[in-house]
Parts: C-alpha cells; structure tokens; sequence
C-alpha cells in the first residue's frame, strides 16, 4: 500500500511539473515581492514589477515614494499590511519570447474594526527562459491591465475579481 500511495504522489508531482515547469522559481520571487510590502522593504518593488508598470509610475525611486507615502496615509487611517502569501502559478504560455503565466495571490490587510483578505492573480513575465520573472497585480480589473500590456496572452485564465473576505 505505501508503495502505490509513493507512486501515486510521485506521478502527481511529475504532473504537476510538466504543467509549470518553472513554478518553483516564479513563485519564490512572487513571493520576495509580495512580503515587501508587509515589510516595508519597498525598493524591492520596483525589481519585482513589470518595467512598464515601473516606467507608468516615473521611475523606480518615484514608485518607492509613492508606495512610502501610500502606507503612510492607510497607517494613519489604522490599515496596515499584515501579510501576503503566493499560490501555485498556472501554466505557462509563450508569447514571441516571453512566458507569462497566472500567480494567485492572497493579501491581508489589518482595518480599523477587522482583518480583511483579498484574493486576486499576478500576471508573472520571464524574457529570460524562465529564470527572472516580474509581475503585474490583476487587481485594477484586466480591461485596464490589457490596455497597459496588450500583449498578455488570451489563453491565460485569470480568476474573476473577489469581494475581499472578513476574517474572523
């Protein structure tokens, strides 16, 4: 019986892999971007975000201002980041030669009266093979984000946009 369960989940695993083979990779660095902002480490961003969305917003210092002086208006209204995990990417698609792919991602801000979570996808970019990947939060709405970068593959699947989720 514990060799067939071994199988099983060895034949899953390979499954898996073969769908993404680069997930391990892209959701680390998801990962690295998504616990800067409860960190604070904003310049870490910048490295993390799609160069268009870095250019959009005047640069990496002007980001890393603006993203500093954003938690400081949320902390002064009693928000604060508490945390950021990263899903299991989806799989990849090839665009000329760039791979991109959807990343769920979960965010959880401290309110005023409650803890509340939001759920949404990362697009992640590699033009590398795979090896460093940057991301764009799907969050504004993919109407917006497709205007931004129109090309974003239309095979990819990005989950419908959440309601945030009271925690208790």
């Amino acid at each position: 019986m514990k060799n067939i369960l071994l199988l099983v989940f060895t034949f899953c695993t390979a499954i898996a892999h073969a769908q993404n083979p680069y997930a391990a990779v892209i959701r680390q660095q998801a990962t690295e971007l998504a616990e800067a902002l409860p960190r604070g480490q904003y310049q870490k961003v910048p490295l993390y975000t799609h160069p268009k969305i870095v250019s959009l917003m005047g640069g990496a210092d002007k980001m890393v201002a603006r993203m500093t002086e954003q938690t400081t208006t949320m902390k002064q209204q009693g928000i604060r980041f508490v945390s950021a995990s990263i899903g299991q990417p989806g799989p990849v698609v090839t665009v000329g030669k760039e791979l991109q792919c959807v990343v769920p991602q979960t965010v959880v801000l401290q309110m005023p009266q409650q803890r509340v979570a939001q759920q949404s996808s990362l697009i992640a970019f590699s033009e590398d093979g795979g090896k460093r990947w940057v991301f764009i939060d799907t969050q504004p709405g993919m109407e917006r984000v497709r205007m931004v970068l129109p090309t974003i593959s239309p095979k990819l699947v990005v989950p419908a946009r959440q309601e945030p989720q009271v925690l208790k």
